[in-house]
């Protein structure tokens, strides 16, 4: 069974966070929040949650359940060197597939579906929100 973890940057200081994602409504404003709940977290009786952060909803992540060569955490968005046939290609995590339970890479730059499988040598060197020109082609 694979952790349900979510990962985001937060609004206040753009640094990222993983936890329990949560879509809710701000009842002031009646505009969508989203938050990551970080792990462990304080629950009050009020309501109140200590460890509770607004995040950029366009930065959400699940976690894939595996980790890279160096032990790292694996999520969607996580720009990861896959290893291919003796040589390697940069790829995207994207497209989460519970039928196969994986997530699939699209390699760069032919973007060619790769699904990651366990114990394999990946490695992650960065995201696509903070390091886009990682995949940028070169000739």
């Amino acid at each position: 069974m694979r952790e349900i973890l979510f990962r985001g940057k937060r609004l206040d200081n753009g640094e990222w966070i993983e936890g329990y994602y949560v879509k809710t409504v701000d009842y002031r404003t009646d505009s969508a929040v989203h938050l990551i709940i970080e792990l462990p977290s304080a629950f009050y009786p009020r309501g109140e949650i200590a460890g509770e952060y607004e995040i950029n909803s366009s930065t959400v992540g699940q976690y894939t359940g595996l980790t890279d060569k160096n032990g790292k955490k694996i999520f969607e968005g996580d720009i990861v060197v896959v290893p291919l046939s003796g040589k390697s290609a940069k790829g995207i995590i994207k497209y989460f597939k519970t039928d196969i339970c994986g997530f699939t890479v699209i390699t760069q730059p032919q973007y060619s579906n790769y699904v990651l499988q366990k114990n394999c040598a990946y490695e992650v060197i960065g995201n696509i929100h903070d390091n886009p020109e990682l995949l940028e082609v070169t000739e």
